[in-house]
């Protein structure tokens, strides 16, 4: 009787936080206008000595991007699909892949985006919603189409659709902005919506209900939820999508990630549904926030490339979330604008703000690509790439912390 009585208080149990769950609000004054903030700050670092990886003197066309994962730094060249191993000291070993359809080559065209996953298996996203996997020798083990799950047929989602269609939504292909995160079997990555009523200039539901992140299981393919929600600070504008981007992290230890978003000055931390918990950050110094609103329905049209174009080389935003478990170190960088002669770099030490700095500009090609902090090898944190394209050749910064 006893072992009766505990079952039901189980399952009445069960039955009632399965009910507490489908009732959250999937929208934003729901996910984000309780939660606790911390403004702290505690200047510790006034300044940073960089010292220069300089990479030159290889076959490489230097459009691309950096990654770093264990010891080692990658140079993506995204243009020529080669990825270049290189060491603490500048070493290059002789590149990965390139194009082509041989058990160690690439036959996607673009690399979107490279990460490593368990066992130092190398995922690697194409443009085309294409996904390939390669052992830790880079041969070649599978690829196939990213498995959207899809229910609905495109005249179908004209008039009715719901946020959480996957349907509604696709990667934000800005190549080399920002890395897919992995935790256990996914990675999660940006998406955004150019549905013609329910995108970033033409909807406000899209910013109040929209979603942000795709969780992609990087051992099936099979696209499984699409989370997160833009945060409060879009409903001081009318419409300012060509800011609605997000950066983000994740602290594995914890199952939590850090999210933020171009326009915020907040950083939040969530859960791994993308609900945020708290948040904790203050505004960068010298940002020039007067961004221009923008509606329409065309999203090609000259008026809004020329909006666009414009805000990004003129106004500050926050661009680049990198957290570091070894040290507790997250980096935040952003950029002023254009008036200003240098970007900026924020280190946030346990959640407190320690350190506000001045950082080089960098040349953007193909979108943002403003200076970030990439990833560790010990004792020295390491940056994304600073183009030559007139000298062919790139620079990428490592600097040590005293915290």
């Amino acid at each position: 009787m006893e072992k009766q009585i505990s079952f039901f208080i189980v399952l009445l149990c069960f039955l009632f936080f399965s009910q507490c769950k489908q009732k959250i609000e999937h929208n934003a004054e729901a996910y984000y206008a309780n939660i606790d903030i911390n403004d702290e700050s505690e200047m510790l670092i006034e300044n940073i000595q960089f010292d220069s990886i300089v990479v030159e003197n290889i076959s490489s066309s230097f459009v691309g991007y950096i990654r770093v994962f264990a010891d080692t730094i990658y140079f993506v060249d995204h243009q020529l699909s080669r990825i270049f191993p290189i060491d603490i000291f500048g070493n290059v070993n002789n590149f990965r892949l390139g194009s082509g359809r041989g058990p160690n080559e690439y036959p996607g065209g673009i690399i979107y985006d490279y990460v490593n996953i368990n066992e130092n298996k190398h995922f690697i996203i194409g443009v085309s919603h294409d996904f390939y996997k390669y052992d830790k020798n880079w041969e070649i083990i599978n690829q196939q189409p990213v498995d959207w799950q899809i229910r609905y047929k495109e005249e179908e989602l004209l008039y009715g659709y719901e946020p959480d269609m996957h349907e509604l939504y696709g990667f934000v292909y800005h190549t080399g902005r920002d890395r897919g995160r992995v935790l256990g079997d996914y990675v999660y990555y940006e998406v955004n919506s150019y549905h013609p009523e329910f995108n970033m200039f033409a909807s406000r539901d899209y910013y109040r209900k929209g979603r942000v992140i795709a969780k992609l299981n990087h051992n099936t393919g099979m696209l499984k939820r699409v989370l997160g929600i833009r945060s409060l600070a879009y409903e001081d504008y009318e419409y300012i999508g060509h800011f609605s981007f997000c950066s983000y992290d994740v602290n594995s230890q914890n199952k939590e990630f850090f999210l933020g978003f171009q326009s915020d000055s907040l950083i939040y931390v969530c859960n791994d549904d993308f609900v945020p918990i708290r948040a904790f950050g203050i505004a960068g110094r010298d940002m020039n926030t007067t961004y221009t609103e923008y509606s329409g329905r065309d999203l090609y049209s000259d008026d809004l490339k020329n909006v666009w174009m414009n805000d990004i080389e003129n106004c500050g935003y926050y661009d680049g979330i990198e957290y570091i478990a070894e040290r507790d170190v997250l980096f935040r960088s952003y950029t002023r604008g254009k008036h200003a002669e240098y970007d900026g770099l924020q280190i946030y030490h346990k959640e407190k703000l320690v350190a506000d700095i001045d950082v080089p500009k960098y040349l953007r090609i193909n979108g943002p690509s403003n200076f970030k902090v990439k990833g560790y090898i010990e004792p020295y944190f390491i940056s994304n790439i600073h183009l030559d394209f007139e000298n062919n050749r790139g620079v990428i910064y490592k600097f040590k912390l005293d915290l």
